[in-house]
């Protein structure tokens, strides 16, 4: 700036050469500005991510391992138990749920054909039972085994696993084909994520056939009327918990209540019951997505009529339907596949099982309280020692009494018992001494009896 003011001043043009520099000292000082600011910008984001940084840290910590992690230990404790069982890992299906509490793995087995599907879980907070328990645990797994319905998919093995947290692992079929009735309403294979089989806008659900509607139910239902024989609690019926196995409906997920889970439609009503949560199965059959309170209330026009007065009936009725009014339903008057006779009447239901059941219902409690200790009993008190007599005036100036002899008086004297002498040891009896010589020198043990009396007072 300064040589271009001498070049300006040599060529006689001042006026100029002052406009150039003001501009010139404007530009540099709208640089600097600018420079300024974009620093000062800079450094207050480096706080903001340090704090950013910060907090997401904290609240990892507090929430707990991540999902990464809960995944990787899913996988390891499934290889272990595997390691002793008959079955294979094949691969797991991360994401084939939308919970982070429970793990799918697809196993195989060395003895029987097809494919089959391994679970972990871990209880949840309503849980009922002191699951820490070796003999409730050995109950539970065979509770879980000795259900065997048409309409019940059977679990093959059951077990929980060692270690602090509580986690239950369970085996049972896989349906491969078709999946769960959720599956075969948006068309998608089961093995797929959550997410991508249900939440795609691209694929949208299907509505069901109504003769499907109405097969589907009647087997759900006699589902749900062998388990309230039994007496076993089923609070988790959706589309996704009913698996299509052999053309049949199976319910599945049964121990989630033993697990003390969180429903899936816990929350869609105050007062949700398990004939409500098969109204919101109709609906999802009938109209090909999930529905909510306001769907419920205003069906839409493609619902079929008489699965829209059902579920109206259910929820809005003065007097509801039971679980046998709607079997004896005319919309459910079909031969339900399957189903024979004696089916579900061969289970042993041990006294152990009816008293798990009643914990769960909340009619019995198995978790003992704690007994407070009872305080001491209070300490006697003490009675004070008499005080000694000292001797009064008049005692000093009685006369003096004659000092006693040390020797004692005879017994006749002091009004006692003469006590006989202590008698002699026979003559023939061995001492003290010589017994306890022949037992030292004895090489083999001497059988000593229990002395109930005992007669030589030299003992």
């Amino acid at each position: 700036f300064f040589f271009f003011l001498l070049f300006m001043a040599s060529q006689q043009v001042i006026g100029i050469a002052v406009i150039v520099g003001v501009v010139l000292l404007a530009v540099c000082g709208i640089i600097m500005a600018i420079l300024i600011v974009l620093r000062t910008k800079r450094k207050q984001r480096q706080e903001y991510v340090r704090i950013a940084i910060e907090q997401s840290l904290s609240r990892k910590v507090d929430m707990g391992p991540s999902l990464a992690e809960k995944r990787e230990d899913a996988l390891m404790n499934a290889r272990f138990y595997l390691r002793d069982a008959p079955f294979e890992l094949v691969s797991p299906l991360w994401g084939i749920g939308n919970s982070d509490k429970k793990f799918h793995f697809l196993v195989k087995s060395y003895t029987e054909p097809g494919q089959f599907i391994l679970t972990l879980q871990t209880k949840g907070e309503n849980v009922k039972l002191p699951l820490k328990s070796l003999s409730l645990r050995q109950t539970i797994k065979d509770l879980l085994k000795e259900l065997k319905h048409p309409y019940i998919l059977p679990t093959l093995e059951a077990d929980f696993l060692q270690g602090q947290k509580v986690v239950m692992l369970t085996i049972r079929p896989f349906a491969e084909r078709r999946g769960s009735v959720r599956d075969l309403i948006y068309q998608t294979k089961p093995t797929k994520g959550y997410g991508a089989k249900y939440n795609d806008q691209r694929q949208p659900g299907r509505p069901l056939a109504k003769k499907f509607v109405r097969n589907f139910g009647r087997q759900i239902l006699e589902a749900l009327d062998f388990l309230q024989v039994l007496g076993f609690p089923y609070p988790d019926l959706h589309c996704g918990n009913v698996i299509i196995l052999d053309g049949i409906c199976r319910l599945t997920d049964y121990e989630k209540i033993i697990l003390g889970q969180t429903a899936h439609y816990a929350t869609f009503t105050k007062d949700q019951t398990i004939l409500r949560d098969f109204a919101n199965v109709l609906f999802e059959m009938s109209c090909g997505f999930e529905p909510t309170k306001k769907d419920i209330k205003h069906p839409p026009e493609t619902c079929n009529e008489q699965v829209a007065e059902i579920i109206h009936s259910i929820y809005f009725d003065d007097t509801p339907p039971t679980l046998d009014d709607l079997i004896a339903h005319p919309f459910f008057n079909v031969v339900p596949k399957g189903l024979t006779e004696n089916a579900g009447e061969d289970i042993d239901m041990k006294p152990e099982y009816v008293e798990v059941l009643q914990v769960i219902t909340g009619q019995k409690s198995l978790i003992k309280k704690k007994r407070k200790k009872r305080p001491p009993p209070p300490e006697p008190k003490r009675k004070p020692d008499p005080k000694p007599v000292t001797p009064s005036s008049s005692a000093v100036s009685s006369p003096k009494v004659e000092p006693i002899s040390s020797a004692p008086p005879p017994p006749s004297s002091l009004g006692m018992p003469k006590m006989n002498n202590p008698p002699k040891p026979p003559s023939g009896a061995p001492d003290r001494t010589s017994l306890l010589a022949d037992i030292r020198n004895s090489p083999s043990k001497i059988k000593l009896n229990k002395v109930t009396e005992i007669k030589d007072s030299s003992a």
